[in-house]
């Protein structure tokens, strides 16, 4: 007989996404959503990337009066790097000043470069300009960036999840270390695998699916990833000849997290799924083996997952 399971409730603090886990999944949205990348493009965040080749900008108005661009500095060049860099920079356009993080400073030069030329990509802010009171869109703003980071269907009644999501339940499981062996339940299109892959992470990932698992398997064989199981079955019961894991996540959402995936975690380990409260409540949770037969659980936030299911099909 097994014994219990006793499970101590935690709280999280406010958590901020590194930047290692955003470039990953930069490079799992080339991988797995752009379809298949020539192999030779990997290694830099976005495949378009070409250090080579001339940069292309627009400027503010600040930036043009700083720096005696004209009125029309549309055409002409720059470098960085002070005295002597290479003016390998192009201005194609030219925007009116707007306030950048505090309306009472005064408006610094600026200089936007389009995303698909920048390498590092660690982040990416939002700012609305509008006419109306700043404190009527606050309602607006949020229901807008839902539509902006959905979810997507990938066929059979199944999703790929939120950008947000993924990097969420990404940075709760590495926790900062080193990922060491991952399992993961609900390969489906493989973005949340390339992006686990891309953290370093020795991953083991299970689908139910058969043309959902053969679909993730012809995205991600091209790149001869040598730290990658891809295993069609049943999610639910694990893999327990691979066992222990340093980390296990699920892609769908039980009533409980199946004993079996509980036993599978190594202690130190750390578990991040979602769990149905009811049928129309979910929440996000954060496991922790602690010892043998001693688990943190904490509950963290409302989401919106498919819902976990046994066998194959």
């Amino acid at each position: 007989m097994q014994a219990s399971k006793h499970f101590t409730p935690a709280l999280m603090p406010p958590h901020a996404f590194s930047r290692r886990a955003v470039h990953a999944l930069a490079l799992a949205a080339a991988l797995t959503v752009g379809g298949l990348a020539h192999a030779k493009d990997i290694s830099l965040l976005n495949v378009s990337y070409d250090p080579t080749r001339e940069l292309y900008v627009d400027v503010n108005q600040a930036f043009a009066n700083k720096f005696n661009l004209g009125p029309n500095p549309i055409g002409k060049h720059f470098g960085l790097g002070g005295a002597g860099a290479r003016p390998d920079i192009e201005i194609v356009g030219f925007v009116q000043d707007a306030k950048y993080s505090d309306v009472k400073r005064e408006i610094p030069p600026q200089y936007f470069l389009p995303y698909r030329q920048e390498e590092r990509l660690g982040f990416g802010s939002f700012y609305v300009r509008t006419s109306t009171p700043a404190e009527q869109m606050l309602h607006t703003l949020p229901a807008v960036m839902r539509r902006i980071d959905a979810s997507l269907p990938i066929g059979y009644h199944q999703t790929i999840s939120q950008p947000y999501i993924v990097a969420r339940m990404t940075e709760l499981l590495a926790a900062g270390q080193p990922m060491g062996k991952v399992l993961e339940i609900g390969t489906g299109c493989g973005y949340q695998t390339a992006v686990l892959l891309k953290m370093g992470a020795e991953v083991y990932s299970i689908e139910r699916i058969r043309p959902l698992h053969d679909m993730a398997r012809a995205k991600l064989r091209p790149f001869r990833i040598n730290n990658l199981r891809l295993i069609y079955g049943d999610g639910i019961l694990g893999l327990p000849q691979a066992a222990p894991f340093d980390g296990i996540i699920l892609a769908a959402a039980g009533l409980g997290i199946p004993d079996a995936l509980l036993d599978q975690l190594a202690i130190g380990g750390r578990l991040v799924a979602p769990v149905a409260k009811n049928e129309k409540e979910q929440q996000l949770v954060l496991v922790e083996r602690m010892s043998s037969q001693r688990y943190q659980r904490t509950v963290l936030d409302e989401v919106f997952f498919v819902p976990l299911q046994s066998g194959v099909v």
